[in-house]
Formats: C-alpha cells, structure tokens, sequence
C-alpha cells in the first residue's frame, strides 16, 4: 500500500494493488497484512477415518521405518483389504496426509534416506548400462 502514502487515496491503491476498495479499508484500519489477518484453524471437519486404525497404521509404519518404500497408497490399499466397508476410495487422500505426518515426526532419519537414495540411483545406473549392452 505504498500507493496510499503517496497519494493519500484508498481506491486508487487499492486498484493498483488489485483489490477492492472497501478491502482496502478493512487492511488499512486493522493494521495487519492481510496473511496475518486469519486465524489458525484447530478444528477437524469431520471426524477422522482413521481414528480406531491409528495404531496398526502406525505399527506398518514404524516396520518399515528404515527402509521407507511402503508407500500410503499401499497402506491404504491393505486398510481396504482388510475392512472393505469401512474405506472408500475418498479416504486415500487422507490417508496419504496422516502417513506424511506421521512420516515428518517420527520417520526414518535423513542420514538412511540419503543412503537409499544413493543406492537406488547407483542400481538405476548400473540397470541402464547393463540395458546398454
């Protein structure tokens, strides 16, 4: 809102800011980017899917802690497996959001997932030249 200590006029900064003129107002009285403006939200929407699986999720994770090629699609997958009528295809996403969570707090450390990295990328290498001939 340089505009605005130029000039003096709301509208004409709020246009070149591209906003309305009356949000302008709002910013401008409150003192605040409009960023810091929004609360954090602390509720859930709806009620957790996984509630009452957690720890059998947790407990497939946790084998796979050091070696982490079980994707959360595959989680998913054996969940479905396991209580058909209990995930439907809509619950893959959210699904896919706890395991990366979970995955950040208490996954695998960065050390061994550099080394399989490495060595993914050696055995791609050595697969390609052998391809070659």
């Amino acid at each position: 809102m340089e505009e605005l200590s130029k000039h003096g006029a709301v509208g004409l900064a709020a246009i070149k800011a591209g906003m309305d003129r009356k949000t302008a107002r709002k910013y401008i009285a409150a003192a605040t980017l409009p960023s810091q403006m929004r609360a954090p939200r602390d509720w859930r929407t709806r009620e957790d899917p996984f509630a009452e699986h957690r720890e059998e999720i947790e407990a497939l994770l946790r084998d796979t802690r050091d070696t982490p090629a079980l994707e959360a699609k595959t989680v998913f997958e054996l969940l479905t497996v396991k209580h058909p009528d209990r995930f439907a295809p809509v619950h893959l996403r959210t699904s896919q959001r706890m395991i990366r969570a979970w995955r950040a707090a208490q996954g695998a450390d960065e050390e061994k997932l550099i080394r399989l990295k490495t060595v993914r990328e050696k055995s791609k290498l050595k697969a390609s030249l052998d391809a070659r001939g």
